[in-house]
Formats: C-alpha cells, structure tokens, sequence
C-alpha cells in the first residue's frame, strides 16, 4: 500500500451502520465532525421554563435555547421572530390573533396553579373561593379575620392583619389562568376586571408585584400575610418558602386540592371540546373533584419559518414534546407537576397544526403572486404583501382597467378592481372569474377656498355638474341643497379619472341609478364617453384626481375612501350624499354597511352584483364589491395552490380581512354567508 493511499484512509473513514436491516454507509471527515444542529431559540412563560430547562439538556436532534420572560414577551417574541417558540401559559389574544393569522397556537400540555399564602402562625389549610379571591384583588375583602374567609374555615383562628394580595407586574399566562378563574367564579370581577395575560388591576393601597413566578415567590417571602398565584411548577420553591397552599372551591361546591389527578379530572370535561385551532380555558370546570385553576399550556410559532431546515426541526421537537415517550412522559412532566395532552388531542389537534408548519419557508423560494390594478385596493394590497408568508406577493397600482387587461392577457396573476369584468368580456373570456373580497366606497371630494362646511350634495346635481348643465358653485340647485352656506360665484371644475378605473365604474353607477338622464346618456362602466364640459380636468388613478384637485381651486371629484388621508392632507371637504330614501348621509363604514346589507343576499353566483344607491335609511349610496380578477386555469399547480390560499387568506375575519388590515382603509369585510356561499365555491374552480 503506497503512501497516498493510506493518507485517503486517514483522512476518511467509511462506517457501515445497520439501520433497520439496511445498511447505511456514512462518511466522517477529518476528527469525526458531524453537521451542526439547528438551534431553536425559545422564551416566554416563566411555568414553563422548568421544563424547556429539562427538554433543553435531554433532547439530542436540535439544540434548544431557553428564557423566563413571561408568556407576553414569549407572545409578542415569537410574533416579532425574535425566538422561534414563544411559550405561553395562555393562547394569544384574539386581537393578536386576529392580526397575526399566520402565527399558530400550539397546545403541548396541562398545567395548574397554586394560592399560595403566607400567615405567619397559621399552618392549617385554608378553603378559599372565587368569590373570596376576587374580594382580595378588588380590595373589598381586606383582613385575614374577615367574616367571608373565616365562614369557609370553621374552627381557624385567623389573625386580625391586613392581606397583602400579591400579583404579576409583567404579561403572563399565569395572569390570564388565574383572572379566566374569577372571571367565570365571580361575576364582578368578569365583569369589572375580566381576564387577560394582562390587566388593569383593581386599586389596592396594600397591593404588591412581582415579575414572572420567581418574583412573586420572593415577593411573598419577603412580605408576611400575603396571597399569591404560583405555577405549580414550582412547588419545589413554594414548599421551601413555607407558603400554604389553599382548597379551592369548584363549580360544583366541592373544596379540591390541586393535584394532578384532580386537575386531569378537570381537563377530561373540555378536552373533548378544544377546537381545531387549539385555543381553550380549563378553567372552572365541572366535575366534583376538578381542581377550579387548570390550563392548556401553549407554544406560539410561526407557520413559516426562515428555512426549510428549521421548519423541520421545530416540527420534529414539537412532535417529540407532546408524545409520551418524548418530552411528555413522566421523567419530564411528573416533576413539575405538569399533565400530558390526551392521545386523542394530540393526533386530533397539535398533528395538523404542526404540520402547517412550512418547510417551503421566507429562506427558500416562495410561489410568487404578481397583481395590479386598483388603485383603490392598491394600500390593502401593500399591506398584504408585507404581512403576508405563504407566497410573495407583488403589487402594483394601474388602475382596475389595466388590472383586468393584465388578468385576462396573464402578464399578472391577480387583477384587482372596483368592478367586476364588463358581460362583453366575462362572455369572452368564460375562464376568468370576478372574485369578491371586500366591501369599499367612495367619497364625492371639493377644494372650494373659504368653505368649511360640509355641503350636501345627490345625484342629480353631481350628474348635472359632469355634464355641464350646472356649472357654478353657487347655482340655485346646490343652494337649494345647502340652506345657510354662502357658496362662491365660481365656475365648478369637475375632475374625472383618466384611465380605465374602478372608481368610474363605481361613480357613474351611481350616477346611473340616480339621474335617469346621466343613465341614457352616458351610463356607466370603467371607462365612459364623458360628456364634453369645457372646465372638467383629469387624473390618472386616485392619487392622480388628488393631485389635480389640490392644484385646482373650486374642484369636485371622486376619490375611494382608501385615500382619507391624503384627502384630509390636502383639506378636501367630503360631501354628504342623498341616498335612495332622500336622507344625506356622511361616507362612513356604518352606512356603508347599511347600503350593503340590502343587496347582498342578491350576490349570484358568479360574484357581480351593484351596490350603489341602496334603498334603507342611512344607507351611504357609493358603495361597491371589490374584486380580483383570476383565470380558473393557472400555468402550474403550485400556484393555483398558493393563489387560493392567498385569497381564503384575504377574505378571512382571521386573515387579511382583520380589521387591522381593512379598518386603516375604511373597507368592509364581507359577510361570513357570502365567503362561503359564493367565495368559496369560486376559489375552488381555480386549478393547475
């Protein structure tokens, strides 16, 4: 064997591993280096920490690096992607929820919690109730020696001292377990205070604080005659302070103890109802030997994550968590007094969120969805695209024209509008489909210098204006209209969009429906022969109408209601409009909801339907569906997968139709009846 030869066998050392009758052969390099571990980063709830602590020594597939910041920072950690696990005695806050559709709720077992006290001379153990508890925290029971207390402890002699109740200064699960306990025990206190991982806590002169169970523990030792709440987690440190620990009295009047065996009691009569998102309180629960303080303790993680090798890992952890003969058997749970997820919860509930979790994540290459159109559904796009992490979504504002032009023509995959396709083109192209998403409306802007006030304003006199029968400011027709407001001797100058738009189609409805001579003359559309008046402007999309409005004094346009801050900026009064019932009515969601609600039980089928110029009082007349425009045939599956999963997203009361998303733009969800009745099916033709 010459000298090369054995210089490859030291460097290299082939080993033949028999893995389940197969023999793998691998290969370790130089010093027997194997690949790094992917390292899963988690903070959060301070109950938990224990047991990631544990985990985090004895899990040998990843490694775990953990922290006692309490289940809000966990919370708001995970959110932020700042940690890969945030831990959390509680489910996110449906408004975080809400806004944050695409971050889970991952429930990995049952925990409980302790009253602790600490009464110097008393060694029995005390029974305590809602009602009682609640008095302490809201200041109305203040003595040890109270009547309230000493009629649950008969034959305990109490001292006359006052109570020093003692709870978290930071978000914490442990917050939201114990006020979900006296909000459904005490109906004060649900009432007055409620329940949340944080609170505004009842002004109590001899209250105290303590940041995450360590600091209400140390708080407590340091201050005799205090209550707290304690994980019980953390008997091991309670039993070392000396606290007592209270019976508590459950829904059916029985004082338990907190035990494992009486808390899996309590969580057997609602486990059965967990729904498929995983969010459930324990609390309170009936049975008579349920311990009254028990909770599903919760992992929130993104479902897509910065890789695909993370992804997986974090699928592969969570999964070994919550099995028996992982993270939940006993070795782990039983010494912090923590309780194992059911079989049947973990197969039904944690399997398919877990697998939610993408391993086609924002560090690889996502399916990317262009769209244009809309300049009205343009600042909602933008916001989707950043929020959104299931695709990666392009947009561009072009105007609903173009937009449609582009669907159909396929040099975009979504056509956004303000109106769905002209029969022309829908009879033409019977493979795109109008695809409601939304509720929107529009506002009739002026710039007239020196006027203040809100003019009111109806189709008859706007149709008039556009088309040159009524041409100054101070015409008998909007006098008659606006009592007590003196109006400029001035020729009006009517602005209209330039471009094939939405907007326009959305306007001159209106003005269709209203003025019977507009409708026979001109009708309506996204584009139309715009009647020849020697003063009107124009401007291409929304932002181009306000533009040319600002640099033109005693102008009149219309402008979707997306655009209120740009109006405000520029000091355009907004009119008040007449609706079908001859009340005027202010451009509000309210009255847009109002115009909406008596056409929407009329939606076809295929989407299209008008909603301008409702009948019902307050009902705001320029309001109208929002649509995307998408043929049903895409050029692969992958992105017929990731657009109908955009859209369900889009229209989702958890997703992009959130009020944090439509609120900011003054657009209207659609009723939950019309995303399944007709969104739905609509989404579902889409293929590949």
């Amino acid at each position: 064997m010459n000298r090369s030869t054995m210089a490859i066998i030291a460097v290299v050392v082939v080993v033949i591993v028999v893995i389940g009758g197969v023999a793998a052969v691998v290969l370790y390099g130089k010093h027997n280096q194997e690949p790094a571990k992917v390292t899963l980063s988690e903070s959060g709830s301070s109950l938990l920490y224990p047991v990631f602590n544990s985990w985090a020594s004895n899990y040998t597939n990843a490694s775990i690096t953990t922290l006692s910041t309490g289940s809000g920072t966990g919370i708001s950690s995970a959110i932020a992607g700042t940690v890969i696990i945030g831990a959390s005695d509680a489910f996110m806050p449906y408004s975080d929820a809400q806004k944050y559709p695409y971050v889970e709720n991952i429930p990995i077992m049952i925990s409980y919690q302790y009253i602790a006290y600490n009464i110097p001379g008393v060694t029995a153990t005390l029974k305590l109730n809602g009602s009682v508890i609640a008095g302490i925290y809201m200041g109305t029971i203040t003595n040890w020696d109270s009547p309230a207390i000493a009629a649950l402890n008969p034959g305990i002699t109490l001292p006359n001292h006052t109570i020093i109740p003692v709870h978290r200064s930071d978000g914490s699960g442990d917050t939201f377990m114990f006020t979900s306990f006296l909000s459904k025990s005490n109906s004060t206190w649900a009432k007055q205070v409620g329940a949340a991982t944080s609170v505004d806590w009842p002004s109590v002169p001899a209250a105290e604080t303590g940041a995450q169970n360590a600091g209400i523990i140390s708080t407590m030792s340091s201050t005799p005659y205090s209550i707290g709440y304690i994980a019980a987690t953390y008997e091991a440190q309670v039993q070392s302070a000396k606290f007592g620990i209270a019976l508590l009295e459950n829904q059916v009047g029985q004082f338990v103890a907190p035990t494992v065996s009486n808390v899996s009691t309590a969580a057997s009569q609602y486990l059965t109802e967990i729904p498929a998102n995983g969010t459930i309180a324990l609390q309170y629960a009936p049975g008579s030997d349920s311990y009254p303080i028990a909770d599903m303790e919760y992992i929130i993680v993104k479902q897509n994550q910065t890789s695909s090798s993370i992804a997986n890992a974090l699928k592969a952890f969570i999964t070994w968590a919550v099995s028996p003969d992982g993270g939940s058997a006993n070795k782990y749970l039983s010494t912090f007094n923590l309780v194992a997820l059911p079989s049947n919860v973990v197969q039904k509930i944690i399997v398919p969120l877990v697998n939610q979790i993408s391993t086609t994540a924002s560090g690889t290459t996502l399916v990317t969805l262009s769209e244009s159109g809309s300049s009205l559904l343009y600042p909602v796009f933008n916001s989707w695209a950043k929020n959104y992490t299931n695709a990666t979504i392009t947009t561009l504002s072009t105007g609903s024209g173009t937009g449609i032009s582009s669907a159909i023509a396929g040099t975009v995959i979504i056509g956004a509008s303000d109106a769905y396709m002209p029969s022309s083109i829908a009879n033409k192209y019977t493979y795109v489909e109008n695809i409601p998403i939304m509720i929107s409306y529009q506002y009739i802007a002026y710039n007239i210098p020196g006027i203040s006030s809100t003019l009111n304003l109806n189709g008859n006199v706007i149709a008039g204006i556009y088309m040159g029968t009524i041409t100054n400011w101070n015409s008998p027709a909007i006098a008659a209209l606006n009592p007590g407001v003196t109006l400029p001797n001035h020729t009006i100058i009517p602005v209209h969009r330039s471009d094939g738009s939405g907007d326009t189609f959305m306007f001159t409805s209106f003005l269709s429906l209203s003025n019977s001579t507009w409708d026979s003359k001109v009708s309506y559309g996204t584009s139309v022969n715009w009647p020849s008046v020697p003063a009107a402007e124009t401007g291409a999309q929304n932002a181009g109408i306000i533009s040319t409005m600002s640099s033109t004094p005693y102008s009149i346009g219309y402008i979707a209601a997306t655009y209120e801050a740009q109006v405000k900026s520029a000091g355009f009064g907004v009119a008040n409009l007449e609706d079908q019932n001859g009340q005027f009515v202010s451009p509000t969601v309210q009255n847009v909801s109002n115009a909406a609600s008596h056409y929407l039980s009329e939606i076809p089928n295929n989407g299209t339907v008008r909603l301008q110029y409702a009948p019902g009082n307050d009902s705001y007349p320029i309001a109208d569906m929002e649509y995307i425009v998408v043929k049903t045939n895409q050029s692969s599956p992958a992105i017929a997968s990731a657009l109908q999963a955009f859209i369900k997203f889009a229209v989702s009361s958890n997703g992009g139709s959130a009020s944090n998303y439509l609120s900011g733009f003054n657009l209207v969800a659609l009723p939950q009846s019309v995303v399944t009745q007709i969104v739905y099916p609509l989404v579902n033709r889409i293929t590949g």
